[in-house]
């Protein structure tokens, strides 16, 4: 199966707060590999992004997935 522009998240079970993601996975988009992290948005704002994703390279395959994103508002281009 071609897993090519695709990717997978799981809850983050090592969530120490509100600035770790509560999501963390991977994807391979256009065949290079991903980290994905993923925040729920502001439930309260209807027009607010549902989920924020920020993804990282993989810089080898065994480097293990980052135990903590800092999420920052600055760092969403919306």
């Amino acid at each position: 199966m071609d897993n090519n522009n695709r990717g997978a998240l799981w809850t983050n079970t090592k969530r120490r707060g509100d600035r770790d993601p509560m999501w963390t996975g991977n994807a391979v988009v256009d065949g290079k590999e991903y980290w994905v992290s993923a925040w729920p948005g502001d439930k309260t704002n209807a027009k607010a992004p549902k989920v924020s994703f920020t993804f990282r390279a993989k810089e080898s395959q065994n480097n293990p997935p980052p135990e903590q994103d800092n999420f920052e508002d600055a760092d969403i281009p919306f």
